[in-house]
This record gives structure tokens, sequence and C-alpha cells, in this order.
């Protein structure tokens, strides 16, 4: 070989072995990043199961600070709900049945839970939100008062009073039929949300996409659930939540109502209307008046000496 030759030989290896180094140094920084970025969302999931938890244990609002920008994304698909974080890490939610806007990037959010009685204890109601996140009460409403201060919210008289920031993170919720404003709110704030929320009736309405669509809400915790849901979908995913936990509560206390029954065979401790009532819940047919029957036979039957059910 050529003394020329080799030379060029030499530094066409040096070109591709120093392009072959820097592409493993490339890969590995990226890499190297990538873990780092799982692990910091890893952090971020610890960081919410670590204040969920204690929201469980004290029902209490409070602030939950996640340090940086985060992108919190929520998720409901056939009764099941889970965090999207940063959208690559991904947490369940198991214990409870949670409300919360779809997409949220921030450092901070609020949170608070309370719990589903119907009429014994089913299980607890997360509410998450944005400090950005705006809710407009138009009309007023008795349980509006133990909604935490925590919250961005405001009541107004009308949809005019309302001095809305960024309309996408912007939500109206009526007590009263909205249908002589809502063309003109929705002309004037085409991305907001909108609800009408008819507590005599018990029905939650959301206005979306030109429709109209209406589902059921049973107790304060679902009154609560439709404000802080992002949508109809969102919202109706939690009812369904929520209903499985009550179908696998009352199939529990049938069971103590059959053990019971045969215990204590006393004339006035008479458990067939209960576990009637019972046996309906365990099908998932809700029913305000149901709830009620069930929890006056349960005082009646403690108020006669006969061991209560719940």
């Amino acid at each position: 070989m050529k003394k020329g030759q080799g030379m060029q030989f030499n530094w066409i290896f040096v070109v591709v072995a120093g392009g072959v180094i820097l592409a493993v140094l490339a890969a590995f920084t990226f890499r190297y990043i990538d873990l780092q970025n799982q692990r910091a969302n890893v952090e971020v999931a610890k960081t919410l199961e670590i204040n969920f938890k204690l929201l469980e244990t004290t029902e209490f609002s409070l602030p939950i600070d996640l340090g940086i920008v985060n992108k919190i994304e929520f998720n409901c698909f056939d009764k099941e709900e889970f965090l999207l974080i940063n959208d690559n890490y991904k947490q369940d939610i198991k214990n409870v049945v949670m409300f919360a806007p779809k997409t949220t990037r921030t450092n901070q959010l609020a949170g608070w839970i309370t719990s589903w009685e119907y009429p014994f204890l089913v299980g607890k109601f997360l509410y998450v939100s944005g400090f950005d996140n705006k809710y407009f009460f138009v009309g007023n409403s008795e349980l509006l008062n133990d909604v935490p201060s925590l919250f961005n919210t405001e009541i107004i008289s009308s949809y005019s009073d309302a001095d809305v920031k960024e309309e996408s993170k912007t939500k109206f919720i009526y007590f009263s039929n909205p249908f002589a404003d809502l063309n003109k709110l929705q002309e004037k704030y085409p991305k907001a949300k909108v609800i009408y929320i008819n507590e005599e009736d018990k029905k939650v309405t959301f206005y979306e996409d030109s429709e109209e669509k209406t589902e059921d809400y049973y107790g304060n915790a679902f009154f609560y659930g439709a404000i802080f849901a992002d949508s109809h979908e969102s919202y109706k995913c939690g009812l369904e939540r929520a209903v499985e936990k009550l179908k696998t509560v009352s199939k529990v206390y049938i069971s103590k109502t059959n053990y019971v029954s045969n215990l204590d065979r006393r004339v006035e401790c008479q458990y067939p209307s209960l576990k009637n009532s019972l046996d309906s819940f365990a099908k998932g047919n809700l029913n305000d008046e149901t709830a009620e029957n069930l929890d006056n036979q349960n005082k009646r039957l403690y108020g006669e000496g006969c061991p209560a059910i719940f």
C-alpha cells in the first residue's frame, strides 16, 4: 500500500470511528434524558398518590404541589380511571371515583374528597382541578357552601358578569334552565363548558356539540362530580364506576342480612324489605326513594333493638 493511500485509509477510519462514537454518545445521551424524564414522572406519580391517600384519610381539601409544571391527563374508559403524566407514565386510580378536567398543565393542583353514602358508605369521590380552571356558578345552591375556597370559583347572577381569562379552562354551572342564555353564551365563549344541575329532578345536563346530554345524579357527591367532570362522557364513566362499587357493597350487606336474619328470629326483627332494597341496588338499580326506604328500614331495626345491617 502506498503511503498516500495509507494516510487516506487512516482518515477514513478516523471519520467512521468518530461517527460511530458520536452516534453511541448521542444514543446514550437521549437514553439518559429519557430515563431521567421517566424518573421525574414516577416522582410526580408518587406525590399524587401520597396526597390522594392523605385526602382519603382526612376528607379535607389541600393543594398538591408538583414542583414544576407537568401535564396531567385524566382518563376514564370502560369504568377504569387513570392519570397519564407528561404523556409517558400511567397511574391507575383504584380506590376512589375521580372527577377532573381532561388535561391540566400546572405545578399545583387543588384536591378535595367526599364520601358517597347511599345510604350506607359506598366509596370516596375525589375532585381535582388546576388553579387556573375557573368555575362560574350562575345562580346559587346551598351545596356550594361546602365547596372549598381552594378551588377557583365565583358566584354570578348572569354569564355577562363573568370575567373570562381562558375560555378552554372555563365552566359555567347553572342552577336554573339556561335556555335563554345558551345561544349567546356559546357564541361569546365557544370553548367554555356549560352544564345545568336541576336539583329538584336530580339531573345534570351537559351542553356539548350542539346537543343536550342528561344524566341522573344520586346524592351530593355526584352534584360536585358534575361540577368538576370534564364532560358528559367523563361524568357518565364516573357514574358507572360508582354503580359498580354500590353493587359490590350491596352484595356484602345482603350476605350480612342473610346471616343476621337467621341468627335473630324475633318477630320485631324483620329483614325481608331491607333485603329487597339491597337486591335492587346489587342489580345496579339506583333510586333515591329506595335509598331512603333502606335507611328508614335500618333505623327501624336499630330502634327495635335488632341488629342493624349498616
